[in-house]
């Protein structure tokens, strides 16, 4: 169940997973505790999809697009806890856009860099 979870985390929102699976066992955990004292586990099923439903509706309601590259910096900002790590992020997605690709590595070296490679590269 955790894995399922945090592989439909990744790959609809491609993060996430860790918020996703803390999140997984913590309804698993008090959900057997709540059957084990007597509750319904159909109606704690039910209450459980509709509070999920209604989550997911206020989420949709509050959510907004990144409008340009100063709120992609911020988010980025956020997400990474750094700055100058989420100006890189910025900078990097606005030179590939919507449809680029991005792949991040560890390096030896003690700075943080972007290399572009234009065109199709196979492995």
């Amino acid at each position: 169940l955790v894995q399922e979870v945090a592989s439909k985390s990744d790959s609809k929102a491609g993060d996430g997973t860790t918020t996703s699976t803390i999140m997984v066992q913590a309804l698993v955990n008090l959900g057997m505790r709540a059957v084990t004292s007597g509750v319904s586990p159909v109606g704690l099923n039910l209450g459980m999809r509709k509070a999920a439903r209604v989550l997911a509706d206020e989420i949709r309601e509050r959510a907004r697009p990144v409008a340009g590259i100063e709120d992609l910096k911020n988010v980025a900002t956020i997400a990474s806890g750094s700055p100058e790590m989420g100006r890189i992020i910025a900078s990097a997605y606005d030179k590939i856009g919507d449809t680029g690709s991005t792949v991040v590595e560890e390096s030896q070296t003690l700075v943080d860099e972007i290399e572009f490679t234009e065109g199709l590269t196979i492995d």
